[in-house]
């Protein structure tokens, strides 16, 4: 069963994540309908699959014995390393989003039962909170990038309600969308500076935040084809963010 499926930056592959077999895999397929490469992954199961842009390597989440990771394998050699620690808790690294330019990733980190967020360099593992002014600091729930990778977007959470903000993935100032609302799904991303969001109706967004932490991710992917229809009519535009004095 194919759960992920990624087109290659020059649009000639498709990497496919098929959960059918007992192990499941990942494969690249060419567009010609020829046999498929299977990669090996030492037995891991992959997830949150993406291509950098120079189309030689993918990038994952991989999972083997109970323990999850972030990885990258090269295309050309077959060789698979962390990114990174593995060997981690499943709530240690939720979420992940490679930068447009594929040399970060933000992610979500749960620490004493609250959503931090993270950023790891895909070359060289150097990973660090992400800090944003106001009293929710760390606090949030990675959600992905501008498309010019200059800005990442994130549901921030607060004693009120949670909503989504903006940011610079160094931290710092934030602009914050979505007011008095939740809004469980980011559903796309234009052009710079326009963000389109899934629908804060009540029947839309089912927001529950009394619920298992592990499923609000899976109950959000169940929601984000029903709120495409609606947020294709909900385009916000947002002031750049403010700059350091």
């Amino acid at each position: 069963y194919p759960a992920n499926q990624e087109w290659s930056p020059d649009g000639s592959q498709i990497a496919v994540v098929d959960t059918a077999p007992a192990s499941p895999t990942l494969s690249i397929h060419d567009l010609d309908g020829t046999a498929a490469t299977i990669l090996d992954l030492d037995g891991m199961r992959p997830e949150f699959v993406s291509w950098r842009p120079d189309g030689r390597q993918l990038v994952f989440r991989g999972m083997k014995a109970g323990g999850y990771g972030l990885y990258v394998v090269d295309l050309g050699t077959g060789i698979v390393r962390p990114i990174g620690h593995a060997g981690l808790s499943l709530d240690d690294v939720r979420d992940p989003y490679l930068s447009p330019d594929g040399t970060r990733i933000i992610y979500t980190k749960w620490v004493e039962d609250h959503p931090t967020l993270r950023v790891v360099e895909v070359d060289g593992g150097d990973d660090r909170e992400i800090r944003f002014d106001g009293p929710t600091g760390v606090n949030g729930w990675a959600q992905g990038w501008s498309p010019d990778g200059t800005k990442i977007v994130f549901t921030r959470l607060a004693d009120g309600p949670s909503h989504l903000a903006i940011g610079s993935a160094d931290g710092g100032p934030v602009v914050e969308i979505g007011p008095g609302e939740r809004v469980d799904a980011l559903v796309e991303m234009t052009r710079p500076g326009v963000w389109v969001l899934g629908s804060t109706e009540a029947g839309q967004r089912r927001a529950d935040d009394h619920g298992d932490r592990s499923d609000k991710k899976e109950r959000g992917h169940e929601q984000v084809e029903q709120a495409r229809a609606v947020a294709r009519q909900l385009q916000n535009r947002v002031d750049p963010l403010p700059q350091p004095a």
